[in-house]
């Protein structure tokens, strides 16, 4: 009937008709194959026993046979409560959503621009990208992680852990809103986590970017289109860091988490009395200055084997705990992110700028010039304190400021923002109170910082920076004594390595993360204390008592 009535598009016979419902139940299977259903184990509540380090059957106390059970022993701490969400659903919602996004261009001939203004055009991302579309010509999307650790009571080591994802090819001006963050996951526990608990947290979140690394269908505007996903960088804070890399603390031997250093240790209170606690206290420091050979950078060959060697070597009960460190560069524990395939030992932990330079090295500074303690040193500024004062209320700051420096009397409890902006705007105030010589070292710092956070960055800025950077840290130990090379001033030396690897500090410091970490807030306070307890099951109504405050690094 159809064909005698001439309706177009109409199957010649019944053959023809059979074909095209094959064909059509073909392309559904297809499509429901690369339309991803992520395991419900993956986004299943887990409690993690802080005793054992195992995974807990219930909420209120571990189901394993281990320490907390002994309750005269031990002061009995509640299991990590650790809630996954499904990364694929909200990838879906923000690529269906978000307008300004940019892909690769795989078939872009463009050779080095000589500049850099954004996470893609650094030398890691078009590495990736070149190998990701070698073979492949479909579009992928590449990911950021930030962990971090949010106090949520007062006096207590009570906290809450966040684990958040950022696609790096939206917009810098979208890429960290609200809506476009990915909550991987989100932890509530009575004590800071160790390794092993933040590696089972890290498991389900591990096993999910996996299999995004496979095609999967998203809704790019009107149209469903095959993307991979891969995360290949994070930026946290130094103790997140350390422990989603398997590495020891910021304040050990080797507590640098780009090289292979070997920290020394040094008297902390070189003015102490004699016979006294705090005249034999000390303090690793990390002195490149009289290096023959640069250290080594860490890297996965190195990463596994010693890793493998610390395995066999902590079963020999008759070596020292420093013999194993020493052997092993204290490789100490497995970095689950290195089953993913994009995700690079050495260019994966970038140096963070809001820890490391503000909060780190720069306060330092501030701290050496403003403190009482060092009032008899050339280079101290303690009676110049007002006077600078009053020229900092005369400065006339950027537009964009967003929080204007308060005195610089207070420097210990200034925020980020207003280190920042002392830094890279107020800074040439202190020329004319400033000893010369170490006005000039500062501004081997300010200079290279002010490269890092430019907008625009040429290639040979990069080598520029990296040139002042070195010369700082260099004469650091020289200008203000070895007691002060801590971790936190070494790890600026990788600053430019960073740059180099992701382009303007902008695209991925912390800076971003926190302020959305504090959007997040109330929102996961709400959300866990529905899905958790505090007591026996029991969901009280503490949201109001719940005090929250972001944590912050602080080495010593």
């Amino acid at each position: 009937l159809l064909l005698l009535l001439h309706i177009e598009y109409t199957p010649a016979s019944v053959y023809k008709l059979q074909e095209i419902l094959k064909s059509n139940v073909k392309k559904c299977n297809e499509s429901s194959a690369l339309t991803l259903e992520i395991p419900s184990d993956l986004t299943k509540t887990r409690y993690l026993c802080p005793h054992c380090d195992q995974i807990s059957k219930t909420p209120t106390e571990c189901s394993n046979n281990c320490s907390s059970n002994k309750k005269d022993d031990i002061q009995i701490v509640k299991p990590h409560i650790f809630l996954p969400f499904n990364i694929h659903i909200q990838l879906q919602q923000i690529l269906s959503r978000e307008k300004r996004i940019c892909f690769h261009d795989s078939t872009s001939t463009e050779t080095d621009k000589g500049f850099m203004t954004g996470i893609t055009e650094g030398q890691r991302y078009l590495a990736v990208a070149k190998e990701a579309t070698t073979d492949d010509k479909t579009k992928f999307i590449s990911l950021i992680m930030n962990v971090d650790g949010v106090s949520i009571r007062n006096k207590t080591d009570a906290s809450l852990w966040i684990f958040t994802l950022a696609i790096l090819e939206i917009h810098r001006s979208n890429r960290f809103r609200m809506e476009n963050i990915v909550v991987a996951g989100v932890s509530l526990g009575y004590k800071k986590p160790s390794k092993k608990i933040i590696n089972l947290m890290l498991t389900p979140i591990v096993e999910q970017l996996k299999l995004l690394q496979d095609h999967r269908q998203y809704l790019i505007g009107s149209k469903n289109e095959l993307i991979r996903a891969f995360l290949i960088t994070s930026c946290s804070d130094k103790p997140a860091n350390c422990m989603i890399q398997g590495i020891p603390e910021p304040t050990s031997f080797y507590g640098c988490s780009n090289c292979e250093i070997h920290g020394i240790s040094a008297l902390a209170n070189l003015n102490a009395k004699p016979n006294t606690r705090k005249a034999t206290t000390t303090v690793r420091v990390f002195s490149t200055t009289e290096l023959h050979n640069w250290p080594t950078r860490r890297n996965a060959t190195n990463y596994y084997f010693y890793l493998n060697k610390y395995a066999s070597l902590i079963k020999n009960s008759r070596l020292s705990a420093d013999h194993i460190r020493d052997a092993t560069m204290d490789y100490i524990s497995p970095c689950l992110l290195l089953d993913l395939k994009y995700f690079e030992y050495s260019s994966g932990f970038l140096i963070d700028t809001l820890h490391t330079i503000y909060h780190g090295i720069w306060k330092r500074l501030l701290r050496l010039w403003f403190n009482e303690e060092s009032k008899k040193e050339i280079w101290s500024l303690c009676s110049q304190k007002k006077k600078i004062d009053l020229k900092l209320n005369y400065l006339k700051f950027p537009t964009t400021t967003v929080r204007t420096p308060r005195s610089i009397s207070r420097y210990e409890k200034l925020k980020a923002n207003e280190l920042r902006i002392v830094l890279l705007v107020a800074f040439p105030i202190l020329r004319e109170f400033l000893h010369e010589k170490y006005y000039q070292h500062a501004q081997l710092l300010t200079t290279s910082i002010s490269i890092a956070e430019n907008r625009t960055i040429k290639n040979e800025n990069v080598m520029l920076m990296q040139h002042l950077m070195n010369k700082f840290i260099d004469c650091f130990e020289t200008m203000y004594m070895l007691r002060h090379v801590v971790q936190t001033v070494h790890s600026a030396l990788h600053l430019p390595q960073s740059v180099l690897d992701f382009g303007p500090t902008f695209g991925f410091s912390t800076f971003s993360f926190e302020s959305i970490l504090e959007q997040q807030e109330y929102r996961l306070q709400i959300r866990v204390l529905q899905e958790c307890t505090f007591d026996h099951g029991k969901c009280e109504n503490v949201t109001s008592k719940v005090v929250w405050k972001t944590a912050e690094c602080t080495v010593f």
